[in-house]
């Protein structure tokens, strides 16, 4: 009992040596250091839709799709308080680069499939609880993303195990629902640590242009050819931030 009362009597002093953190009308919050970015998806079957195949589970009876890694980044937000508990929000940083991978096309040798950038742009608004004497302050949002694909990038092995002449995949880009959730910790008048969590929907279609494939040929009973592939992915996106923060 003892410990705990001195225990408690040292918490107390550390946090009453630091103000309070309110918040205030013309605030403008810069948040940055480390990112993980944590996709969560799931992908239709790999089909074929010129010439009509179809779907490629049903020709090699086995699972396909695409899967996506994760990635980490220099990355943060930028804040404006336009009330005392209320503001807005956006992500900043630069493109993050994700790898993809393909799967049930074992059987043709393909596994990397590609990388590509992703520039997800997002405007939320901003909840800010009051918190009386606490160095603390906890806020919540919810707003709309933008998620820009670029950059796409084939692994090398993709056209040679294909048999192909040329390959070319497209990732379109997605509108979709923002969430996030963090704590601020003050460190002075200007400076804070923040760790927070942001949540993305995401939704792509994909699209391949393979010119004269004798590998895709062989499944369609024919020589070499010209084929369109098509999926889409559906994903949850998580974004989990540890960075400091300066208050203007």
């Amino acid at each position: 009992m003892k410990n705990l009362i001195t225990a408690s009597i040292f918490v107390t002093s550390i946090l009453s040596s630091f103000s309070s953190l309110a918040y205030e009308k013309g605030d403008v919050l810069l948040r940055m250091g480390m990112s993980l970015i944590e996709p969560h998806e799931e992908s239709d079957s790999l089909s074929i839709t010129n010439p009509p195949i179809g779907a490629l589970d049903n020709v090699l009876g086995s699972k396909t799709g695409l899967e996506v890694g994760n990635a980490s980044a220099l990355a943060g937000t930028l804040s404006y308080v336009f009330d005392k508990n209320w503001g807005i929000e956006t992500l900043i940083g630069l493109p993050v680069e994700l790898d993809v991978t393909i799967t049930g096309l074992t059987a043709l040798g393909l596994d990397d499939l590609a990388s590509l950038n992703i520039l997800p742009l997002t405007v939320s608004l901003q909840y800010y609880p009051t918190m009386n004497h606490s160095p603390f302050q906890v806020y919540a949002g919810i707003g709309l993303n933008y998620a820009h694909m670029s950059n796409v990038e084939l692994d090398d092995s993709v056209q040679a195990n294909l048999m192909a002449e040329d390959v070319d995949f497209s990732f379109d880009d997605s509108f979709g629902l923002v969430m996030d959730v963090g704590v601020d910790w003050q460190v002075n008048d200007k400076w804070f640590v923040n760790a927070s969590v942001c949540y993305f929907t995401l939704e792509t279609d994909v699209e391949a242009e393979i010119t004269q494939s004798a590998a895709l040929g062989g499944i369609a009973l024919a020589g070499p050819i010209d084929a369109q592939l098509e999926t889409s992915i559906k994903a949850n996106v998580f974004i989990y931030f540890l960075t400091a923060g300066y208050r203007f």
